[in-house]
């Protein structure tokens, strides 16, 4: 092996590491903020069935608690 060969960025073990770390932040924060929009998704969702009487809950499949939060069924 050169020495050439042995000092080419692409070669060198710091900056492998440094692109797998920077890939894996990368896709923690994807995964960060699928989990959110999901989140957001579900809380509109549930702040449409918030208007619902109690028996079209349960023709949809959820039904309110003594408190009066929302549930699915079967839970």
């Amino acid at each position: 092996m050169t020495n050439i060969y042995a000092l080419t960025p692409s070669q060198s073990p710091v900056l492998a590491d440094f692109a797998e770390t920077i890939a894996a932040a990368c896709n923690r924060l994807v995964a960060a903020a699928n989990d959110l929009f999901v989140k957001l998704h579900d809380r509109q969702a549930m702040k449409r069935l918030e208007r619902f009487s109690g028996h079209r809950l349960q023709d949809v499949g959820f039904q309110r608690e003594w408190d009066g939060s929302i549930q699915p069924l079967n839970r």
